[in-house]
């Protein structure tokens, strides 16, 4: 116990680290493991790009090339978070909605085509890396663990 201006307070037991919900752990971890790895090979496309020096390149590597993916990439991961939060029926529905809505476009995107068939030999398996955890996700919300 320790005093304040003559009063006696009793310190504050610890409460232990919240807890996420069931599985939603497992779906942030998931989607993050994925796009760090395609963050990294896309960091070395961007400084194979940035090698030649050529004004064009140097710039569309230092202003990013998932211009193309934002929107998805932040409707899914506003999903992730709400799915983390409350696992609900209907969290889980719209999490669903927003994995098949990104893999459309993923399958669609010209700009995917660009980076995975580049002319600079780096491997950037885009499609590979966020399609496996798409799918893990997909099996995921299938399944809740509430």
């Amino acid at each position: 116990m320790q005093g304040v201006l003559g009063y006696r307070i009793r310190a504050a037991a610890k409460d232990p680290a919240p807890r996420a919900a069931p599985g939603a752990v497992r779906l942030l971890g998931v989607w993050s493991k994925a796009k760090d790895e395609v963050d990294v090979a896309i960091g070395k496309l961007h400084a194979a790009m940035r090698a030649t020096g050529d004004v064009d390149l140097v710039m569309l590597a230092d202003h990013g090339m998932y211009v193309g993916m934002k929107g998805e990439a932040v409707r899914l991961m506003t999903a992730l978070m709400k799915a983390e939060g409350a696992p609900t029926p209907q969290a889980m529905a719209a999490l669903g909605v927003a994995i098949e809505n990104f893999q459309d476009h993923l399958d669609g995107s010209i700009l995917v085509d660009l980076i995975e068939d580049n002319p600079f030999g780096v491997s950037v398996p885009v499609r590979q890396t966020l399609g496996a955890a798409l799918a893990d996700l997909r099996r995921q919300v299938a399944s809740p663990r509430q």
